[in-house]
């Protein structure tokens, strides 16, 4: 096998599958960096997909971390810390 399929298939190994739910922000985290050239902000992905408070947003963005598939940087408290990978 060569380097760079080695590569490709270990980094598919560290992403975990995500819910509907969770694909559906990942897919508009992505939608909004494209047009926006920055994340979206907590609140924004609250009012996007209807949910009650930043902290249900905030819930899925660790979890996405967690799968692999963002970066939330440094100061949680900051709006715009999250970094598509």
């Amino acid at each position: 096998m060569s380097k760079r399929k080695a590569n490709a298939t270990s980094t598919e190994h560290v992403r975990g599958k995500l819910t509907g739910r969770q694909m559906a922000v990942m897919n508009f985290i992505l939608a909004y960096v494209k047009r926006h050239a920055s994340a979206p902000t907590r609140r924004e992905i609250c009012e996007e997909f209807g949910f009650a408070s930043p902290n249900a947003a905030q819930c899925h963005l660790v979890a996405l971390e967690r799968k692999g598939w963002i970066l939330l940087r440094g100061d949680t408290n900051l709006s715009r810390n999250v970094v598509p990978l």
